[in-house]
């Protein structure tokens, strides 16, 4: 996995009402792992009470011979990292935008782009529908 933090800024987004976002200073390329999403790591009970869920990532976490939702939860600034600022795509316009995705592997959320990401280029990835609702 390649360390991008030099490669990339922290500013407003370009999506209205989306807050910061991130933002490449040079080119990236296809398929590039860019960091592990952080933060803590809580149980659906947990996350079912939480008033702010935007900064919450999904995970299977297998428990003997099943697996059980968790979370991971990114809210607080000191428990997570700038993968927190990654917005996601919500109308039509916004999805051609997209070109990052997430995937689990062992029990932890990484983030890796879909396709050659140009300078100055806003990383945005898909929450997926029900994000939304």
């Amino acid at each position: 996995m390649e360390n991008i933090t030099n490669k990339i800024v922290i500013k407003k987004s370009s999506i209205k009402n989306a807050g910061k976002g991130i933002f490449t200073k040079e080119k990236l390329k296809a398929k590039l792992k860019i960091g592990q999403y952080k933060g803590r790591l809580i149980s659906k009970k947990i996350y079912n009470t939480l008033s702010d869920t935007r900064y919450t990532f999904e995970l299977s976490k297998k428990i003997g011979k099943s697996y059980k939702l968790f979370y991971i939860d990114a809210q607080n600034k000191k428990e997570s990292n700038w993968l927190r600022y990654i917005n996601g795509a919500k109308t039509k316009h916004q999805k051609k935008m997209i070109n990052i995705e997430a995937y689990q592997y062992n029990e932890k959320i990484f983030y890796r782009t879909t396709k050659e990401i140009k300078a100055g280029a806003e990383l945005i990835i898909d929450y997926g529908d029900s994000y939304w609702l």
